[in-house]
């Protein structure tokens, strides 16, 4: 019997003592001081626990602080397009109306300007060689008219034909030899540069 309760209590001995029934934990309270015996796992946990939080926590603060700088930096950036596009706006309303303060300024190597009563017109080479050649032309005809040529009616009924060729080419291709007034040039010239977004001079009046 003694012998029993002997190898009982050395077995319980060998048990952690918060894993035995409340009837046997005084046997192993028994075999050593309470200081000396071992915390329960469930601390051990808890204290592991608090330590993933605590990375978890300084991870995400992290992150949290990388995404604000990388949101202030995207912002400046954004900014620093803006003032850019500004200035290049800015720059082009500049250069635009240096160009149209300065008459000609705009003008390629291929093109002229025409003077009709006050107004600039813009006109291509090949089409400023043929009216200048209309406009001698045309002062030829004037010397003639001068003169008292007979046929000043028939011409006028030509001036009126030729400018109806800005929207419709006459059949006649030499219709406009030797024929057309000073009026007519300047309705001519008028009638171009209403169509010039759509085709040049050549194409309403190629038969010059």
């Amino acid at each position: 019997m003694f012998r029993a309760r002997k190898a009982d209590s050395q077995a319980a001995a060998d048990l952690p003592w918060w894993s035995l029934p409340l009837a046997t934990q005084h046997l192993a309270l028994a075999a050593g001081p309470l200081a000396v015996l071992p915390g329960p796992p469930l601390l051990d946990w808890q204290i592991s626990q608090k330590q993933q939080q605590q990375q978890q926590q300084q991870q995400q603060q992290q992150q949290q602080q990388q995404q604000q700088q990388q949101q202030e930096e995207e912002q400046q950036q954004q900014h620093q397009k803006q003032e850019e596009q500004h200035q290049h706006q800015q720059q082009q309303q500049q250069q635009q109306q240096q160009q149209q303060e300065q008459p000609g300024g705009s003008l390629s190597s291929l093109q002229r300007e025409v003077l009709v009563e006050g107004r600039v017109l813009a006109v291509a080479e090949e089409d400023y060689q043929r009216l200048c050649q209309l406009e001698a032309a045309q002062q030829h005809q004037t010397q003639q008219q001068q003169e008292g040529l007979s046929h000043q009616n028939g011409q006028q009924q030509n001036s009126q034909h030729m400018f109806s060729a800005c929207d419709e080419p006459p059949a006649d291709p030499h219709c406009l030899h030797c024929s057309c007034s000073l009026e007519f040039l300047r309705l001519l010239l008028d009638c171009w540069a209403a169509h010039r977004a759509e085709a040049s001079a050549a194409a309403f009046c190629g038969h010059l």
